[in-house]
């Protein structure tokens, strides 16, 4: 006898899943100029892959400092104001947020994140030494090295370089930008690519954790526009 179609429609899927292309962690939102410059720059990173990825080992670099990123831990940091964050892990859910936090945050809490935010820090007081809005790209590198090659995601076209300090702004384009006092600069999509029409200013004190442009809730960024001509039907609106 063959398998139950329930069965195999479960192996159908499986397959499916399984043959979708994996995509690295993206940043995904930058804040470098936050009303308190002290304690609240952040950066957001979005895996916008089908599995769960750990950031356990990967690091980060604005050509000025390089940093690796560790999980938020409360006995070291601070219990974390917000009770629905996750902290104490790397690992970030398929199409779920982290967003990585300078080691002071708790003493003066900035922002209300989603649940199930993953709190990460470099373990330092600033990340990459202080963000400048106008001048510092960023550059996410896998666990492998620092090389071009283990660069997984971009901000603001750094120079393409196997030496990390030498990946500063190619300055052939408009980014990185200031945006302004309090407010971040987004990713529109994680899948887009690292250039000019991808990034745009967010709304006041940022979305950290929650996707371009969302205070809360999933990312609902537009990521195409299809159109086709049909005739509605007698009595049906369009």
């Amino acid at each position: 006898a063959g398998a139950p179609a329930g069965y195999a429609r479960y192996m159908i899927m499986q397959l499916l899943f399984l043959a979708l292309p994996a995509q690295p962690p993206a940043i995904t939102e930058v804040m470098a100029n936050p009303l308190d410059e002290d304690n609240a720059e952040f950066i957001e990173i979005c895996n916008p892959s089908p599995l769960p990825v750990d950031l356990l080992g990967y690091s980060i670099t604005d050509g000025d400092a390089i940093a690796v990123i560790e999980p938020w831990d409360e006995t070291a940091y601070g219990v974390f104001p917000d009770t629905d964050a996750v902290t104490g892990s790397t690992t970030v859910p398929a199409g779920g947020y982290a967003v990585l936090l300078e080691t002071g945050y708790v003493l003066a809490p900035a922002y209300d994140f989603p649940p199930g935010t993953v709190i990460l820090t470099t373990g330092d007081a600033a990340l990459c030494n202080g963000l400048a809005a106008p001048s510092d790209p960023l550059t996410l590198f896998d666990p492998g090295g620092t090389a071009d090659s283990n660069a997984v995601s971009t901000y603001g076209t750094p120079v393409p370089s196997d030496i990390w300090s030498e990946r500063d702004d190619d300055g052939i384009d408009g980014i990185p930008f200031d945006p302004g006092d309090g407010s971040s600069v987004e990713r529109a999509s994680p899948s887009m690519p690292d250039e000019e029409g991808s990034w745009v200013v967010s709304p006041p004190g940022g979305t950290p954790g929650a996707g371009c442009g969302q205070q809360g809730g999933p990312d609902l960024s537009c990521t195409g526009v299809s159109a086709s001509q049909q005739q509605p039907g007698p009595g049906v609106p369009f």
